[in-house]
């Protein structure tokens, strides 16, 4: 078993600044307000706006992620 294996996933909701879903992605990393990050289906590169924790699902942290779209 790797460590890749271990490790938590969390679940994002991401919507744009006017509310809109842009789509829901899965990471090992906690989303956090300033921080950018890629995800190619969607877009090339995104900043984080702002962080809404959700109640979790079956044991998984869920948070609801705004963000602006860069490129």
């Amino acid at each position: 078993m790797t460590s890749q294996t271990c490790l938590p996933t969390f679940t994002w909701f991401l919507v744009d600044e006017d509310g809109r879903p842009v789509g829901q992605i899965r990471r090992s990393e906690l989303p956090e307000a300033s921080m950018t990050f890629e995800e190619e289906s969607r877009f090339e590169e995104a900043e984080i706006v702002e962080v809404v924790e959700l109640r979790p699902s079956c044991s998984m942290r869920r948070f609801r992620v705004i963000i602006k779209i860069i490129r």
